[in-house]
């Protein structure tokens, strides 16, 4: 873990030393394809400067790319890359806010311009570093009298109609602003937001082994948690341990806010109360995530709070287990995440038709087909790739991460061997899969899922 003052505003990646030429190795690969100016922000706010009443910080807060390009982890931060520039003119500069003592006083130590650079220069590998407020007059200067592009992001989907409106978006209006102002009509703004998550998810191999090493810690903190479920009383007392664990293991926390639901409350997908008794007979759903060094994991498991599967349930957990098999054997880069989610809702309503329903069982879904989408793209964002999921209509490619989580969700009341079974079930069971040249790796062996290990594991107080 790097303990500097900075560790928190610089993230590794677990390098030291070795985190500069690998970053910027990326923003050599991103010059290349956009070749020209080239302009990546941070976010200007935070969610306290939004929301007065919000004083919840996130351990990490930045922009995926600009993560993904230096491994700065702050606000009001900018980065140049200009391919194009002369021979004795720099090609990429940083941008910074001046250093604010009274700000560092209340936050902690920050990236930031002041007459000395040698440290932001020797944490980030960058030479040229800046003062944030010069960013326009650069820009300016650097368009006036000639015919140029400007390369930047915002989230815009194919036929144009949606838009995200955030700082990105605003800076695009700013820049057209900019130009008017400035008399400079030649200037045509590119949007490379498709480049840049294509060049983010294409994952190498210190990235691929934080997702591995981060369902290690997972599968131990799952297999402690199992052991110790049954003395559990509610949904608080397990989100309480397991957030606590993932917290001992990693400074940068949990990828998102652990779901912890059990019974009726699995069936609401993205339930985060966590705070209900805990019904002795009925199944807990769990959706959580460790974050190691800038890449989040995403696993979700469910196991009975008994120790043992009824009937039921084991018959409904294992049509949700095999899915999640025959999407990991079909997983490859001949297939989209389209095709995957017709082969998992295809065989889970035919799996509940041939051993549920045709045997005599009410099955109660709230929705007709599929309940959701059965992969996301998984990287240095939870949800990755364009946040419109129009990446689920290409090919897999080597190097993404994706997730796999087949699921079911209603109520199920059935007769079996003479005893009626009635409850409300929601079962998920995910994992994180590596797509290879030829098929995929599964980077959450770790985790226990199978019945029997799941049982196994709980019998052992």
């Amino acid at each position: 873990m790097n303990t500097t003052p900075y560790n928190m505003v610089f993230i590794d990646d677990g390098l030291g030393d070795k985190a500069q030429p690998r970053y910027q190795n990326r923003r050599n690969k991103l010059a290349q394809k956009t070749q020209c100016l080239t302009i990546i922000l941070s976010p200007t706010n935070s969610a306290q400067d939004l929301n007065t009443w919000d004083h919840y910080t996130p351990q990490i807060y930045q922009d995926p790319l600009m993560l993904h390009l230096t491994g700065i982890n702050q606000l009001k931060t900018a980065l140049i890359l200009d391919p194009q520039s002369p021979k004795n003119q720099p090609k990429e500069i940083l941008f910074l806010p001046k250093k604010d003592p009274k700000l560092e006083f209340w936050t902690g130590t920050k990236l930031s311009y002041s007459h000395s650079l040698i440290t932001e220069q020797t944490i980030t590998g960058i030479k040229d570093i800046r003062d944030i407020s010069t960013l326009d007059q650069f820009i300016i200067s650097r368009l006036k009298n000639k015919e140029s592009n400007i390369c930047i992001q915002w989230q815009q989907n194919k036929n144009k109609k949606k838009i995200i409106k955030d700082y990105n978006y605003q800076f695009r209006n700013h820049l057209k602003y900019l130009l008017k102002k400035h008399s400079l009509p030649k200037t045509t703004i590119i949007n490379i937001a498709t480049i840049t998550w294509q060049i983010r998810n294409n994952n190498d191999q210190q990235a691929i082994n934080s997702i591995i090493n981060g369902n290690k810690i997972n599968g131990e903190i799952l297999t402690k948690l199992l052991k110790k479920a049954r003395n559990f009383k509610t949904e608080t007392n397990i989100a309480s341990f397991l957030d606590g664990e993932i917290a001992n293991y990693s400074y940068l926390r949990n990828s998102f806010s652990s779901i912890v639901a059990a019974g009726r409350n699995a069936t609401i997908l993205h339930y985060t109360k966590n705070n209900e008794l805990i019904n002795p007979n009925s199944l807990v759903l769990l959706d959580f995530g460790i974050r190691t060094h800038s890449m989040n994991t995403d696993i979700s498991r469910t196991f009975p709070i008994s120790g043992k599967f009824n009937i039921l349930q084991r018959i409904i957990y294992q049509i949700i287990l095999d899915t999640q098999n025959l999407i990991e054997k079909n997983a490859s880069p001949k297939v989209s995440i389209q095709d995957l989610d017709k082969i998992c809702w295809d065989f889970i309503n035919s799996e509940l038709e041939k051993q549920l329903i045709s045997k005599g069982c009410q099955v109660l879904l709230p929705y007709k087909y599929a309940p959701h989408k059965v992969s996301h793209l998984l990287g240095l964002a939870v949800h990755d790739g364009d946040p419109f999921g129009e990446y689920r209509n290409d090919k897999l490619k080597p190097g993404w991460i994706i997730s796999n989580e087949p699921g079911v969700y209603g109520r199920f009341s059935m007769e079996i061997d003479g005893k009626e079974y009635s409850e409300f079930i929601g079962v998920r069971i995910e994992d994180n899969l590596l797509i290879t040249k030829t098929g995929c790796q599964n980077l959450s062996t770790t985790c226990p899922k199978t019945i029997n290990d799941i049982e196994s594991i709980m019998s052992k107080l």
